[in-house]
């Protein structure tokens, strides 16, 4: 497969390190260059302020992809990262040539109660209540 890079994003309180070896793996498969990027306030940008709203976060994507080169990718995204993502390709359509999306809820289709069965809810508050070390929620 050739064609555009890829770009994965990841979620709230994700970071790159989270995707362990598939972006290596999806090069192989799909001949192209794969990119990971970091949300401010997570992973190598740990120290910065995470802004407020998706378009921020979307704007912050976008120059950072630029920093890197710029030009048309394909985006896989994961949960809040598919939702900056599909912010980013509606500020920059000419850039995001393709979206797979993963678990992400998009206004007005899909509400993040829809995502949570309600047998998930007691645990989801457990963890909340408990913070049980990482190798537990993981």
């Amino acid at each position: 497969m050739k064609g555009p890079p890829w770009l994965l994003l990841r979620g709230l309180m994700r970071e790159t390190r989270h995707w362990g070896d598939f972006p290596a793996q999806l090069a192989d498969a799909a001949g192209v260059a794969v990119h990971t990027l970091d949300l401010p306030g997570n992973g190598r940008r740990y120290a910065l302020s995470s802004p407020a709203s998706v378009a921020e976060l979307a704007a912050d994507v976008h120059a950072q992809w630029q920093g890197l080169g710029g030009g048309p990718v394909r985006v896989l995204a994961l949960s809040l990262g598919g939702m900056v993502a599909v912010d980013w390709a509606r500020q920059f359509p000419e850039v995001v040539a393709n979206l797979v999306l993963c678990n992400t809820s998009v206004r007005p289709y899909s509400m993040p109660w829809q995502r949570f069965q309600p047998r998930a809810w007691p645990r989801l508050v457990r963890l909340l209540l408990w913070r049980p070390g990482a190798d537990v929620v993981e």
